[in-house]
């Protein structure tokens, strides 16, 4: 993030002001820490203490305080919220006993943000201040902005933005010199699997780190790409094409790499599949398994030869809070739908809905904690999914 990126917000992204607030303010703080809400955070899964979690290894950097077992910890901080609203909360660090976790609390009564409709919500957490623990804070709700966040800021979900303390990669002249101009998507996502390789036993966690990889990655490569083109930008409009340009294929990546990786999971499962196959009209849902012949398959007299019972589409999205209903028509012959997303904590209302739309979301395995207890109960691990085709495929 630098001033450049602090002018696109002011150009590119008026028409929202509360996103475009939260990525300004990133910019200029000196820690950022973001996360999606979940339903324990704000105490509708009966957890005796709401608040939002905190990864205590990040304590030291974003509260200046070492957070170690056997000892509870509080400190005061400050927090302007985007409503104008203003609290005097704590950091808490409980490790006493058989506890080991760090929340934010005492916010009040009836504290707007913690209530189950933002449960799904990101939380980005800006401390402003080097000398005080103020922060600034805001809850992004909608899918279109927790991705506007994500590509402009390039923080992704669940980790902890310094500045000041970002780390000079080894190799880049080997690295640059392999890839001259910015890698491919395809390119990009090979790179990020490089050097991790696939646990059968635990796809999710590999998953996860391809996926932050290829991010880090990715920042590279676009801090090379702007000392090259900075020196272009000669007026607004050529500072508003590139910007577009930049955060047009940082939302593009996001969701194509993702699709990438699943498709290397499935592969090496062996499993039978095709992305971006026509279902129906101009329907292509992300992932179709066995595939479009199975699909389409019929006899003389028009019936489907291949089994319903036997075909399966997933859809994937890195978000899915407000867009998990885009995948519902995405192939009619199949009357339940799965869905993969890396988005945490989605409320027990939202995964009710739905259930009763008969659509499955298909999460790490991880990110099954994160959710309430009926969501707990009503989404499938990547691990089990793949079980789950594999069944279907036994000849």
């Amino acid at each position: 993030m630098n001033d450049l990126a602090a002018q696109t917000i002011q150009v590119v992204n008026k028409s929202d002001d509360l996103v475009a607030s939260a990525i300004q303010t990133a910019n200029k703080s000196i820690a950022v820490y973001c996360r999606y809400i979940r339903p324990n955070d704000v105490g509708t899964t009966g957890s005796h203490q709401s608040g939002f979690y905190i990864q205590k290894h990040f304590s030291d950097d974003l509260f200046d305080v070492v957070c170690q077992k056997g000892t509870n910890k509080t400190i005061s901080i400050k927090i302007n919220w985007q409503d104008g609203s203003i609290t005097n909360s704590n950091f808490k660090y409980y490790g006493q006993g058989t506890r080991n976790e760090a929340r934010i609390t005492g916010f009040g009564k009836n504290f707007e943000f913690l209530s189950d409709k933002y449960s799904g919500s990101l939380l980005v957490l800006c401390r402003v201040c080097y000398k005080d623990l103020l922060f600034h804070a805001f809850v992004l709700s909608s899918d279109e902005d927790i991705e506007i966040f994500i590509a402009e800021t390039n923080i992704l979900p669940g980790s902890l933005y310094l500045p000041k303390k970002q780390e000079v990669e080894d190799n880049l002249t080997k690295l640059f010199s392999l890839f001259p101009n910015f890698p491919k998507t395809e390119e990009m996502a090979v790179l990020a699997r490089e050097n991790i390789a696939l646990n059968k036993t635990n796809v999710s966690n590999v998953l996860k780190q391809w996926v932050s990889k290829e991010h880090e990655l990715f920042s590279i490569f676009e801090k090379r790409e702007f000392e090259i083109i900075k020196s272009k930008i000669t007026d607004l409009d050529s500072f508003i094409n590139f910007a577009h340009s930049f955060t047009n294929r940082r939302k593009a990546r996001a969701g194509k790499s993702l699709e990438l990786h699943l498709s290397r999971i499935f592969d090496e499962f062996s499993l039978k599949f095709e992305t971006q196959a026509k279902t129906e009209g101009k329907k292509k849902p992300d992932f179709l398994f066995p595939g479009s012949e199975e699909y389409h398959a019929m006899d003389e007299s028009g019936n489907f030869i291949f089994q319903t019972e036997k075909l399966t589409m997933l859809g994937s999205k890195t978000t899915c809070k407000d867009r998990w209903r885009q995948v519902l028509n995405e192939a009619d012959r199949i009357p339940y739908k799965h869905l993969f997303t890396l988005q945490e904590g989605i409320s027990d209302t939202q995964i009710q809905e739905m259930s009763d739309e008969n659509l499955t979301l298909v999460v790490p395995k991880e990110s099954v904690k994160t959710f309430g207890t009926f969501g707990k109960t009503h989404v499938l691990t990547l691990e089990n999914f793949i079980k789950y085709i594999k069944s279907q495929q036994v000849s």
